[in-house]
């Protein structure tokens, strides 16, 4: 049961994600009812129930019936699924809530940066905040990792001119760098950010889906290694005690 409420929360919460990810970027207000993208229908209450009213609607708009777009599920169901992960992982239950509201934070900041190659500020600042607030009251946040891992990529961004990654990154590195409990887990969270970045570059140009040249978004990698670094430093999962950072 707490399990389930867990992934109640997160994909609660994952809806007001969609909101985000859809207003956000053309700086429209969060404010007011949710509309249907394609015919700007208002949308009645039970038409909003997070994840279920996909399932119930088989992913068409009631009033036009034209498909809804696969975004708006997947990031209700993989908020879910972070709300169990913060539940897991979190020494409390406001960490868990604490923890949940910054992972759907960072889940909305990769969904932006996928789709608009670009992050806004009033969205970026509140997810730091977010993460030094889960960070602290799960335990995690060490100031050397900080420091370390907010250097690094301050460092590429300076090199680079911006052409490496954005400043939004460097942004969100900070944020996410609450998350290393050392200066062990900074060097792994490096090691999967980038193993997952260049597996997915090699795939699309595999496959044709890209070209040498292209530009990648930054922040889902970034996510992800995240992700993979807290679930192996937590000693979750059955994780070999050969990968674990004490």
């Amino acid at each position: 049961m707490q399990y389930f409420l867990a992934f109640v929360f997160g994909t609660a919460f994952g809806s007001f994600g969609n909101v985000l990810i859809a207003r956000l970027p053309g700086r429209a207000s969060i404010l007011g009812r949710s509309r249907c993208p394609r015919c700007g229908t208002v949308l009645k209450a039970w038409q909003v129930i997070p994840f279920v009213s996909h399932l119930l609607l088989r992913g068409r708009c009631a009033a036009c019936k034209k498909n809804i777009a696969m975004r708006y599920w997947l990031i209700e169901f993989l908020s879910g699924l972070l709300g169990v992960l913060a539940y897991i992982l979190a020494p409390s239950i406001s960490a868990a809530v604490a923890l949940g509201v910054a992972f759907v934070l960072l889940l909305c900041c990769a969904a932006i940066d996928v789709e608009h190659h670009s992050l806004p500020d009033v969205l970026t600042l509140p997810t730091i905040l977010a993460c030094a607030i889960a960070g602290v009251l799960c335990g995690t946040q060490n100031m050397a990792a900080i420091a370390v891992c907010t250097s690094f990529f301050a460092a590429l961004w300076l090199m680079s001119r911006g052409s490496w990654l954005g400043s939004a990154d460097v942004l969100l590195a900070f944020g996410m760098s609450f998350f290393l409990r050392n200066l062990g887990t900074f060097g792994l969270y490096l090691l999967l950010t980038y193993a997952a970045g260049g597996l997915t570059a090699a795939a699309l140009l595999i496959t044709g889906r890209a070209k040498r040249g292209d530009q990648l978004p930054f922040v889902p990698f970034m996510f992800v290694g995240l992700l993979l670094t807290m679930i192996v430093s937590a000693r979750l999962f059955f994780v070999s005690d050969a990968f674990l950072i004490p």
